[in-house]
């Protein structure tokens, strides 16, 4: 039980993080000039969640293939970063963007891998 609970609690605590930004309103942050710095941001946002979405789970279903825990993970990452654009269409002054959560989902790809190369 106390192997879980170190396995999961800093995901629902990095998600929880995620909720709490995304319900901010935009003017909350500084402005960056940088082309496309914006999706740069959310791939490595969910990067993060990718890897701690991997190590949270990957002991939890220890049947899974690795390919398997990939699209697993993929399929949880692109849930989670729909439910986040969702959430920001509601929030004033943000907006839902196909294009962050297609970064999203390369986020959380990358992320598998991270964890996968490192503990692999």
């Amino acid at each position: 039980m106390r192997k879980k609970f170190f396995l999961w609690f800093p995901l629902v605590i990095y998600m929880s993080c995620m909720w709490f930004v995304s319900s901010q309103e935009k003017n909350r942050f500084p402005s960056v000039k940088i082309p496309f710095a914006d999706k740069a941001v959310h791939a490595a946002e969910y990067a993060v969640f990718g890897l701690l979405l991997t190590r949270a789970l990957s002991p939890a279903v220890p049947g899974l293939s690795r390919k398997q825990l990939f699209f697993a993970v993929l399929f949880l990452g692109a849930l989670w970063g729909a439910s986040d654009e969702i959430h920001q269409y509601f929030v004033p002054t943000r907006e839902m963007d196909v294009f962050d959560w297609l970064m999203d989902c390369a986020g959380t790809a990358l992320g598998f891998f991270f964890y996968e190369k490192r503990y692999s």
